[in-house]
């Protein structure tokens, strides 16, 4: 159940019957400055004749704005119940967050194998960023020049061939810019994989365009090592700030993952060499 869900459906167990809509927060959604503060939930009522129309902006943890229309004259008690009802979603919805995050920390760092990694990582992201439907890691690789699928949730096997340059399309213009991406239209999500190639113009148009989408790099202190993406195709979907948020503290473990990985590799194929160099020591001594 997304955080909208959530809200609606307490919203829906008021006695004073409420007409409960979503609308997508107006505009492109802004990607966060880590500096800034966090942006606060705001709450507005105005009448529309004998109703009143109550408003909770929720854009940074959803992206979108809820409005409820409650008839007659009387709205001062639900209107406080309102902000009860949403001020607990969103509490329950960071806390959920942050346990997920938690079990990210033990599944995903806690591995040295390269492809535990993979595979743990995009089970473990869409438990952090529960309203997706599918998720992909990509990892460039530096001898075909390509970012590559390493692991996915939500497609099929032909989406391992889905592999795109840098710059190109959405995780190849993320790879190269090093700076997250978050659309929520079908027509903001479209328009931006209209440079791809030929090979790949006619693969997506055998897939269905999802509805929201973030993507985030992976990056060391001085690496891009490829890129993160959950997406949701079901309509009407938004991701908020606080989710872009979530998905790029989950790529920086990632990077720390790898960086462990990388760093034991190295190790054993040292400690291989000097034991082979002992060997050899040895059996010219002999």
């Amino acid at each position: 159940m997304t955080i909208m869900d959530e809200i609606e459906s307490s919203l829906l167990l008021l006695s004073s019957r409420p007409l409960v809509s979503w609308r997508r927060a107006s505009g492109r959604p802004t990607i966060p400055d880590t500096d800034a503060s966090e942006p606060t939930i705001t709450f507005s009522h105005r009448r529309d004749e004998d109703d009143a129309i109550l408003t909770a902006d929720i854009s940074y943890f959803a992206g979108a704005v809820c409005e409820v229309r409650i008839p007659g004259a009387h709205y001062e008690t639900v209107f406080a119940r309102l902000q009860k009802i949403v001020l607990s979603a969103v509490i329950r919805f960071q806390n959920r967050a942050v346990q997920a995050m938690n079990a990210i920390n033990r599944n995903v760092l806690d591995s040295l194998d390269p492809n535990e990694i993979n595979v743990n990582a995009i089970e473990q992201t869409l438990s952090v960023i529960a309203e997706s439907d599918a998720g992909v890691l990509r990892l460039y690789d530096e001898a075909s020049g390509l970012l590559i699928p390493v692991s996915q949730v939500g497609f099929d096997d032909d989406y391992y061939n889905y592999r795109v340059t840098p710059q190109e399309s959405i995780a190849g213009s993320v790879f190269s810019t090093g700076t997250p991406v978050l659309l929520n239209s079908p027509e903001d999500i479209r328009d931006a994989h209209a440079n791809l190639r030929a090979p790949n113009v006619r693969f997506l148009s055998e897939q269905g365009i999802s509805h929201s989408l973030i993507c985030v790099p992976i990056k060391t202190d001085t690496t891009t090592l490829g890129t993160l993406t959950v997406m949701s195709f079901r309509p009407g979907s938004a991701y908020g700030e606080f989710s872009v948020s979530l998905l790029a503290a989950v790529a920086t473990q990632l990077a720390i993952a790898y960086k462990k990985s990388q760093a034991y590799e190295l190790a054993v194929r040292s400690n291989e060499s000097i034991n082979r160099m002992r060997l050899e020591i040895e059996r010219r001594n002999a």
